[in-house]
């Protein structure tokens, strides 16, 4: 098996700097969680893990956490990370 390669933007360490120490803590557990899962699509839903659009998904870190990722051939790109508000308005962005 192809190992991923997992990028996070600058945009993306921004927003993890702004969270909670709670919710700090669950973004290396939804990486990991997303990048085992990645490939396997009965995993996928475990992982919470849903594409958005085109190359763009998301995956869950908890309750309220998402982090949106791309995906590229061979890697992950992290790109940002919210709440289901501030998922929607980069969708919009998109």
């Amino acid at each position: 098996m192809r190992s991923l390669e997992v990028k996070l933007t600058t945009r993306f360490l921004r927003a993890a700097k702004k969270l909670s120490k709670s919710d700090r803590a669950k973004v290396p557990s939804a990486i990991d969680a997303t990048v085992a899962a990645w490939g396997h699509p009965h995993a996928h839903a475990g992982a919470g893990i849903r594409r958005l659009k085109g190359n763009a998904f998301e995956c869950r870190g908890g309750l309220q956490l998402r982090l949106i990722f791309f995906a590229e051939p061979g890697s992950l790109i992290f790109h940002d990370l919210g709440n289901h508000d501030d998922i929607q308005t980069f969708l919009k962005s998109l």
